[in-house]
């Protein structure tokens, strides 16, 4: 007779059990790798969810921090704040917009933009403004952003929703169109320029632009939701600047503090004075600590990105040994033509421990890139809500493959006897699949996992299968390792 299992202690007894979290906690990080507290070292394909913009423990970053929190963490609003001012100037230079107030997060940004569009109807005789909002969105949790999300699981157990949304679908230029004419009380457009949450869903450039056309057309602030798609993810600073367009509003958070606690809604002329003393605020918004983060992550992504004056982003390093790089960023495919072609590079020396990869820059999660000779194939998205996806570099002699896998996929990654944990192509494999690549076989198609001895697997943060040392000593080149079981 089998005994019953024991019940598993919660590791967690007095948090609140809001997360589902996985059965491991993270103790240290650098650039693209973390360790837990046992030890096992990960390549991190999540990096903190599109928040971690330069890797852990970037060398620029660590010491600048730290040089700002022996001087002031945290002051009050009441004062002048010239890093609020620094900040805000560059943002405003590089999204041509005019003004920023600073907040602590994306939900924070977002609920600030829907009070901009609440006052900005009030202010045009508008009784009960409405804002028009999109299937499959996205904004946050609070009961407004919550209300403007198009998700009525995450809304369900909350209702009441707070009233004032019209919902369309997204990339239908009819269904806004109607909604313009015969609704009156429409004060602005509130969208993602690239939805992330129920899959990946981007606005295209034309419908940006028709949007921008109909929002100056009736009088409404159209105002583009960057959380998550901003400060360069998508090859340019701001994801909507491929259609060549301003908003009148962009919240945005994430990436541009690189891991400290950051949020701010940029405005341009139409709604940069909406919002008068007394009508928002924030104790934290805008401390010392967050407006210095966010300071140097726009500096080290300008320098070393190269996001150039046109904002495309350009390659680091000559030598980094990846060629060029094509970006595309979710469905449909008429978007990875309208995107075009960066340039992008891996960075090599410097500060970069000897042990470690090529760190490469810029490139979300949810970015599908692949080098130049390689072309594109379809990332399969199994269930996972979009929120995994595929980074495959594959380049120079001295670089090889490194794959940052989803939940549904794995992908190789070759051997070589000088690194352990990033195991290169061995020489004489590269010298084949070149020779593969320049002379294909009529039916063949470009081949892209390694075969034989020089095949061994990796897997992400997101797989939850860590490299252990035990397993990388016992293996050997003609063995694959077991991938482990994602615990459930």
């Amino acid at each position: 007779m089998n005994a019953p299992d024991r019940p598993i202690a919660d590791p967690e007894p007095h948090v609140m059990h809001t997360y589902g979290r996985l059965p491991m906690a993270m103790s240290h990080g650098r650039g693209c790798w973390v360790w837990d507290t046992e030890g096992n070292k990960y390549l991190d394909g999540l990096a903190g969810i599109a928040v971690n913009t330069l890797g852990h423990a970037h060398p620029r970053l660590v010491p600048a921090l730290q040089e700002q929190v022996a001087k002031l963490i945290h002051c009050s609003n009441y004062y002048a704040a010239p890093l609020q001012e620094t900040l805000a100037a560059k943002l405003c230079e590089l999204s041509g917009l005019t003004r920023v107030f600073f907040c602590n997060s994306g939900l924070e940004a977002n609920e600030a933009a829907l009070k901009i569009a609440r006052k900005f109807g009030h202010d045009k005789g508008i009784d009960a403004p409405e804002v028009i909002v999109y299937e499959r969105a996205f904004h946050g949790r609070s009961l407004a952003t919550l209300s403007a999300t198009g998700n009525p699981k995450v809304q369900a157990g909350f209702g009441p929703l707070v009233q004032g949304f019209v919902r369309v679908p997204l990339n239908d230029v009819d269904a806004i169109e109607a909604v313009a004419k015969t609704n009156a009380n429409v004060a602005a457009v509130f969208l993602e320029v690239i939805q992330g949450e129920g899959g990946i869903h981007p606005a295209t450039v034309d419908y940006l632009r028709a949007v921008r056309r109909i929002c100056d057309e009736r009088g409404w602030l159209l105002m583009l939701d960057e959380v998550q798609c901003g400060i360069g993810r998508t090859g340019k600073w701001f994801a909507h600047q491929w259609a060549d367009i301003h908003p009148d509003v962009m919240p945005l958070a994430k990436g541009l503090g690189s891991g400290v606690p950051i949020g701010a809604v940029v405005c341009g002329p139409r709604a940069a004075k909406v919002l008068q003393p007394g009508n928002h605020g924030t104790t934290f918004g805008g401390n010392a600590l967050a407006m210095r983060a966010g300071i140097e992550t726009l500096r080290i992504v300008e320098e070393e990105a190269g996001i150039d004056e046109v904002g495309h982003c350009a390659r680091m390093d000559q030598k980094g040994g990846v060629d060029r790089l094509r970006v595309r960023v979710g469905q449909p495919r008429e978007l990875a033509t309208q995107l075009g072609e960066q340039r992008l590079g891996a960075r090599r020396g410097g500060d970069r421990p000897a042990d470690l990869p090529p760190d490469v820059y810029g490139l979300g999660e949810r970015a599908q890139v692949q080098a130049d000779h390689s072309g594109f194939e379809p990332v399969p998205r199994r269930g996972d809500g979009g929120r995994g996806a595929r980074l495959v570099i594959e380049g120079g002699e001295d670089v090889g493959h490194r794959t940052v896998g989803a939940r549904t996929h794995r992908a190789p990654l070759s051997s070589h006897p000088e690194h352990t944990e990033l195991r290169l192509r061995d020489r004489r494999v590269q010298a084949r699949r070149h020779r593969e690549r320049q002379h294909p076989a009529p039916s063949a198609r470009v081949p892209m996992k390694a075969s034989g001895h020089a095949a061994s697997s990796v897997r992400s943060v997101v797989q939850l299968a860590p490299m252990r040392a035990k397993q990388r000593s016992a293996a050997t080149p003609s063995r694959r390792m077991r991938p482990a079981r994602m615990a459930r």
